[in-house]
Parts: C-alpha cells; structure tokens; sequence
C-alpha cells in the first residue's frame, strides 16, 4: 500500500504515542519513504545508510597523479567515512510525455539543523556526485541533487544527448532542479514531521546559471540563493568563449605561446596595479584599467620577452568586447586585463567544449558543426533563437524579492572561464529594472580582484569566503552584507595568506594610505568607493 505524506506523518506519530516529539523523535523510518505517494514519481528506493558505510563509486584515478591528486583522493575517501548516518532515497519523476529525471536526496538521521540546501552543478554531464551531497550532509543540512534528465553516460562536455530533444532541453534548462526541489521538501516534511526553516542554492559556473533560474522562474522554491562564476546567458557566453578563441586562430601571426602569458600579465598588472592607489600586486578595477599590449611588442622579429605584432593584435582582439559583425551590437562583456594566466584555454589549440557543444547541439543540432565557421551575424541570430530555458536572463526578480528571497553574486575579475560580464551585465540589468533602491535591499554582487572561475583551489589568487554563512546571516539574522573579508593566497610558490576587502559592485577597494608609505595592506586600510 502507497502511502500519501499525510497518512506517513500519522504513521510516525502513531508510533510514538504519547512521547513528546522533538524533531529527532518526529522522524519517519526511512524505509517508510518508499511507499510515500508525490505527483509523477516512483520512489526507486529509500534506505537507512549507517554512519560512515556509503560506498561511492570509485574516482577514475588520476593518469599522472600529481601530490594534489593523491591528496584529494585521500581527502575524498575520508569525507566519505566521516559521514554519520543518513536516510538516502532515490526517485524518478516523469516531466512530460518524452522525458524524466532522477533525484537522489540524503537526509541526516539526526542532529539535522532543520535547512535544506542543495549545490548545482556544471554544463552538460550527468552529475549524480556524491561530493556535493556528502560535503553539505556533514554540515548538518538535508540536501538533494538531480542528473537533469541526461543519460548516465553523458559528461560535462557532451551535450549530443539534447539534440532533437526540446523537452529533455526544457529539463536540463530549468525544469530538473525546480521538480528536486519540489519532491525533495516533500520528504523532509515527511521525514521529520516539519519542513525545512529555510531552503538555499549555492552554485558556481553552470550551477549558476541553475540557481538564477530558480530565483526567476520558480520563486518559492529557495529562500537565498549564491551564484558565482555564472553562466547565465548562454547563447553570448558561447559566442564570447569562441570570440576570444578565433581571435587566436584567424589572426595573421596571432598564434600565442603560453610560455608569454606571464610576460602578458606582468605588463598588464604593472599599468593597472596601482589605480586603487597602492600598488599591491592586485588590480582591483579592471573594467577601468587602460592597457595596451603594445607596450610589450618586440621592436624588431620574435622574441621570448616580447610579442610579435600579430600576437599583440590577438591579444587586443581578446581584451575586445564580443560584438555583432554588422550591427556593431556588444553581445558579451571581454576578458580584463589580470586574467592572462588564464588564458591557456584561449590560446590552444582545441576550443572550450561547452561553446562547441552549445552550437553542435542546441543552437545548430549538427554535430560536424566547424567552430571555425562560426559567423558573428548571422549565426548570433541562430544562438539567441535557442529555446528560453537555456538562459537564465530575466532581470525581473520582483516575485523572489517580494517573499524575501535574497540573492547573492560573486564573480572573478580574471575569470577566462566564463567572462566576468556573465556577472556585471546581469547585476545591471536587474538594478535598470527594479531601480537601484529596490535591488540592493535583496541583491549584492562581489567581484573578486584577479580570481579566476572559482572559489578556493590551489591556482595563483586562490581566495576562501564562506559564502553560505554570509547568506545565512542575512536571510536568518537580517545581517545585510556590505563589505565583506576574504583571505586570499596570490600564488602557489608564495602560499602566505593575506586578508582583502570585497566591495559591493560597482564599488572598488581603496587605499586610503599615504601615498608613498609601506602600506599595510590590511582591509582596515582599503575602503569602499565609486571607480573614479
């Protein structure tokens, strides 16, 4: 017998008679999940984990595995067996006549802290990770992933599954996590006996496009919602990735040696460092920063401390904004001057595989579609026209901001992964629709001096920020973030920390130190002002 939510939770008290119900003594055996009755779902398991028992799949193991590989295999094994015990329950949800999605949601025995929170996750690939869910699970919150509706056999740069499939598209677009989450908070409520007190999303890159979708289509389902890294406007965030590519590939002479990106980002940290008024290795104002790479050209010939003319001519094409061949029209915000380290993708030989996958697949449906054939007229036009799940554009957060939804941005200025505009343009979309009084009670964006596509890891100007407890404080406590603090490592061969203040855009960092003296470089000695 099928069991509705109701039924279950009488079930659960019935149990327990007359014992008071704490919120450890309210919740349901696990296994009484499976018979729980939700629209459109067959709940393909539910089941008690014991503390430190789950098993994952093993990790591919590295070909040449480096100390950090090694490391981070290790750190995986002992996240795993540090895990207390968990009821994980596995469904899959039928949305529409051709396509269906699985979820998997992990909810804590016991000492959970009665908030759900879920991690969104990159491009195309079937992402049933265990990480993400084991991470948040240890921290003592419920939380949920979904595969989007692709195939197991689907990665992060294959997105031949979508083509011809516009409801599998529609999934994968925004469907998928809204119907996680939607199932996710009905198990809980039946788990526990109560709902979770609060919902969030905290997601990066293509988990950031999920989470602003969420905040515009589907504005109940989180209460704060963290994006960073975003890509939300796919279509121009593909035509910038191989913008910068091509600028590469069909210049005359414009073939770029890795070996001189740090020439590159030498020249231009030394023309830019100084405009927030310290030089501190950290430029702070990119989108202000007037650097020509022709300051470095080689006089005569090719030499490895200089650039020919066609690699200047590249590298002035890639600082360009992306624009419409005929009309003229900026299409997408440039890579800034401080992310040439990065920019080894851009100079290779193979383009990103998420632009290529984007026109093979959803905007063209060829798969011998040539990136080197790409037209910015024509086909613009044909990768605008894709269908509107697969942007998440919408500057109308008014419903979300409303019932007290809180959105928190953050993006890095040397990002080459996706282009810092994905933040900058959205941020002043929003704040051109709702006006600038309106947004800044709901919403903040931080950009990140020089940071590349994510928080943390181990590459030059790693930084840390807890973003999760700066959204908790302001959806729980009211604690409305303006500045913030992050520690930032500038680079592996120099791993000594130092702290740096975060302004909300499009406020920058000062320093507002003598002129002349050592500074301090302290965030008591920066402070928050207009870009002048």
């Amino acid at each position: 017998m099928r069991m509705n939510i109701l039924t279950l939770h009488r079930y659960c008290i019935g149990a327990l008679g007359a014992v008071a119900l704490s919120a450890q003594a309210a919740e349901a055996p696990c296994s009484a999940l499976a018979s729980i009755a939700l629209p459109a779902t067959q709940i393909t398991s539910a089941a008690l984990v014991p503390a430190g028992s789950f098993a994952p799949a093993a990790a591919p193991a590295p070909a040449n595995p480096t100390p950090q590989a090694v490391r981070q295999a290790q750190e995986r094994v002992e996240l795993f067996r540090s895990l207390p015990a968990f009821c994980r329950v596995t469904a899959r949800v039928t949305t529409s006549a051709s396509s269906s999605i699985t979820v998997e949601a992990w909810l804590p025995q016991a000492d959970w802290n009665g908030k759900f929170l879920v991690n969104g996750y990159a491009f195309y690939g079937n992402k049933l990770n265990p990480v993400p869910l084991a991470t948040v699970l240890r921290q003592g919150y419920a939380t949920a992933t979904t595969d989007n509706g692709l195939p197991e056999s689907a990665t992060i740069f294959d997105g031949s599954s979508l083509r011809g499939q516009p409801e599998r598209v529609t999934d994968w677009g925004e469907r998928a996590w809204h119907e996680t989450v939607v199932r996710s908070k009905s198990l809980m409520t039946a788990y526990y006996g109560r709902p979770a007190t609060h919902s969030y999303f905290n997601g990066a890159g293509g988990a950031g496009r999920q989470g602003l979708k969420a905040v515009q289509r589907y504005p109940e389902d989180f209460d704060g919602v963290v994006v960073g890294g975003v890509a939300a406007d796919s279509s121009h965030f593909a035509l910038a990735n191989l913008w910068a590519w091509l600028a590469v590939q069909r210049l005359a002479g414009g073939e770029f040696p890795e070996a001189k990106l740090p020439l590159l980002h030498r020249a231009a940290v030394s023309t830019c460092d100084a405009n927030d008024g310290v030089s501190d290795g950290l430029i702070s104002d990119p989108e202000h920063c007037r650097f020509d790479p022709a300051s470095v050209q080689c006089r005569a010939g090719d030499g490895a401390d200089c650039l020919t003319a066609g690699q200047v001519a590249a590298a002035r094409q890639i600082y360009a904004s992306p624009t419409h061949a005929r009309t003229g029209r900026r299409l997408f915000g440039p890579l800034l001057p401080g992310s040439e380290l990065g920019w080894t993708g851009v100079v290779g030989k193979q383009p990103n595989g998420y632009a290529v996958e984007f026109f093979r697949s959803i905007a063209f449906q060829d798969p011998d579609w040539d990136p080197r054939s790409l037209n910015f007229d024509i086909d613009v036009e044909r990768a605008e026209a894709v269908p509107a799940a697969v942007n998440a554009v919408d500057p109308d957060l008014s419903r979300y901001f409303a019932r007290g939804g809180k959105l928190l941005m953050y993006g890095g200025w040397g990002d080459t992964a996706i282009n810092p505009g994905a933040e900058t343009d959205y941020y002043r979309s929003v704040v051109g629709r709702l006006g600038e009084g309106a947004a800044n009670k709901s919403l903040r964006l931080y950009m990140l001096p020089m940071m590349g596509h994510f928080l943390g890891g181990t590459a030059e100007y790693a930084y840390q920020l807890n973003t999760q407890d700066v959204m908790e404080a302001w959806v729980e406590r009211g604690t409305v973030p303006q500045s913030l603090t992050a520690s930032l490592r500038v680079s592996q061969s120099s791993p000594e920390n130092r702290e740096v203040l975060l302004c909300p855009y499009p406020r920058i960092a000062f320093y507002k130190g003598k002129a002349g003296a050592n500074p301090l470089l302290k965030p008591g000695e920066f402070e928050c002002r207009t870009s002048r």
